[in-house]
Protein backbone atom coordinates (compact mmCIF):
# COMPACT_ATOMS: atom_id res chain seq x y z
CA UNK A 1 0.00 0.00 0.00
CA UNK A 2 1.21 3.26 -0.75
CA UNK A 3 1.26 6.44 1.56
CA UNK A 4 0.26 9.58 -0.37
CA UNK A 5 0.85 13.00 0.62
CA UNK A 6 -2.70 13.56 1.30
CA UNK A 7 -2.69 10.25 3.94
CA UNK A 8 0.37 11.57 5.77
CA UNK A 9 -1.20 15.37 5.80
CA UNK A 10 -4.26 13.59 7.52
CA UNK A 11 -2.00 11.66 9.88
CA UNK A 12 -0.69 15.02 10.77
CA UNK A 13 -3.59 16.38 11.82
CA UNK A 14 -4.58 13.73 13.52
CA UNK A 15 -1.47 13.40 15.74
CA UNK A 16 -2.29 16.86 16.54
CA UNK A 17 -5.74 16.64 17.65
CA UNK A 18 -4.42 13.66 19.70
CA UNK A 19 -1.68 15.71 21.13
CA UNK A 20 -3.70 18.19 22.33
CA UNK A 21 -6.51 15.72 23.37
CA UNK A 22 -3.64 14.08 25.55
CA UNK A 23 -2.15 17.47 27.14
CA UNK A 24 -5.22 18.70 28.32
CA UNK A 25 -6.18 15.86 31.18
CA UNK A 26 -2.26 15.91 31.70
CA UNK A 27 -2.22 19.33 32.68
CA UNK A 28 -4.79 18.93 34.84
CA UNK A 29 -2.84 15.86 36.21
CA UNK A 30 -0.05 18.49 36.80
CA UNK A 31 -2.26 20.70 38.55
CA UNK A 32 -3.21 17.86 41.03
CA UNK A 33 0.27 16.90 41.68
CA UNK A 34 1.40 20.24 42.64
CA UNK A 35 -2.23 21.41 44.34
CA UNK A 36 -2.59 18.27 46.25
CA UNK A 37 0.54 16.05 46.62
CA UNK A 38 2.93 18.27 47.20
CA UNK A 39 5.08 18.09 44.53
CA UNK A 40 7.15 20.76 43.45
CA UNK A 41 7.51 21.57 39.79
CA UNK A 42 10.40 23.87 38.26
CA UNK A 43 9.28 25.58 35.32
CA UNK A 44 11.84 23.22 32.95
CA UNK A 45 10.11 20.18 34.43
CA UNK A 46 7.01 21.19 34.13
CA UNK A 47 7.82 22.14 30.01
CA UNK A 48 9.14 18.84 29.77
CA UNK A 49 6.18 16.76 31.07
CA UNK A 50 4.02 19.05 28.60
CA UNK A 51 6.26 18.15 25.90
CA UNK A 52 6.64 14.73 26.35
CA UNK A 53 2.30 14.14 26.82
CA UNK A 54 2.34 16.28 23.60
CA UNK A 55 4.75 13.54 21.83
CA UNK A 56 3.24 10.42 23.56
CA UNK A 57 -0.56 11.96 22.44
CA UNK A 58 0.67 13.15 18.97
CA UNK A 59 2.32 9.40 18.27
CA UNK A 60 -1.08 7.32 19.96
CA UNK A 61 -3.17 9.17 17.33
CA UNK A 62 -0.76 8.40 14.35
CA UNK A 63 -1.06 4.87 15.12
CA UNK A 64 -4.33 5.02 16.12
CA UNK A 65 -5.62 6.11 13.00
CA UNK A 66 -4.00 3.28 11.34
CA UNK A 67 -5.13 0.58 13.44
CA UNK A 68 -8.83 1.69 13.40
CA UNK A 69 -9.05 2.86 9.30
CA UNK A 70 -10.16 -0.52 8.54
CA UNK A 71 -11.10 -2.30 10.71
CA UNK A 72 -14.22 -1.64 13.60
CA UNK A 73 -13.13 -4.37 15.75
CA UNK A 74 -13.68 -2.57 19.70
CA UNK A 75 -10.72 -4.36 20.90
CA UNK A 76 -8.12 -3.17 18.65
CA UNK A 77 -9.29 0.12 19.72
CA UNK A 78 -8.83 -1.25 23.29
CA UNK A 79 -5.71 -2.78 23.01
CA UNK A 80 -4.12 0.54 21.45
CA UNK A 81 -4.97 2.37 24.27
CA UNK A 82 -3.57 -0.75 27.12
CA UNK A 83 -0.73 -1.13 24.90
CA UNK A 84 0.50 2.40 25.11
CA UNK A 85 -0.88 3.11 28.76
CA UNK A 86 1.45 0.00 29.64
CA UNK A 87 4.39 1.01 27.52
CA UNK A 88 4.11 4.83 28.92
CA UNK A 89 3.49 3.89 32.66
CA UNK A 90 5.62 1.23 33.37
CA UNK A 91 8.92 3.40 32.69
CA UNK A 92 8.96 5.08 36.13
CA UNK A 93 9.14 1.79 37.41
CA UNK A 94 11.65 0.23 35.36
CA UNK A 95 13.83 2.96 36.43
CA UNK A 96 13.68 2.66 39.70
CA UNK A 97 15.98 1.47 42.12
CA UNK A 98 13.48 0.14 44.74
CA UNK A 99 10.49 -1.51 42.32
CA UNK A 100 8.33 -1.50 45.63
CA UNK A 101 9.33 1.95 47.33
CA UNK A 102 8.18 3.06 43.53
CA UNK A 103 4.82 1.41 43.08
CA UNK A 104 2.87 3.67 44.63
CA UNK A 105 3.99 6.61 41.91
CA UNK A 106 4.55 4.03 39.42
CA UNK A 107 0.49 2.67 39.44
CA UNK A 108 -0.22 6.73 39.59
CA UNK A 109 1.48 7.34 36.80
CA UNK A 110 0.12 4.43 35.10
CA UNK A 111 -3.81 5.40 35.88
CA UNK A 112 -2.90 8.55 34.36
CA UNK A 113 -1.37 7.56 31.43
CA UNK A 114 -4.56 5.53 30.81
CA UNK A 115 -7.42 8.64 31.16
CA UNK A 116 -5.05 10.44 29.28
CA UNK A 117 -5.09 7.57 26.37
CA UNK A 118 -9.05 6.81 26.81
CA UNK A 119 -9.59 10.35 26.67
CA UNK A 120 -7.49 10.52 23.46
CA UNK A 121 -9.04 7.67 22.07
CA UNK A 122 -12.77 9.48 22.52
CA UNK A 123 -11.61 12.46 21.02
CA UNK A 124 -10.19 10.69 18.07
CA UNK A 125 -13.15 8.21 17.38
CA UNK A 126 -15.52 11.14 17.89
CA UNK A 127 -13.41 13.14 14.97
CA UNK A 128 -12.86 10.34 12.70
CA UNK A 129 -16.26 9.24 12.60
CA UNK A 130 -17.44 12.50 11.04
CA UNK A 131 -15.35 11.78 8.18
Amino acid sequence: MRITLTERIESIKVGGIAALAFAIPSLFFLWVHVAFLGEALAGLTALVRLVCALISGFLFGVTYRYIVRDDGNPHLRDGAVAAFSLVRGLVPLQLSEDIFAAGTRSGLFLGESFVCFAICRVALDRMLSRK
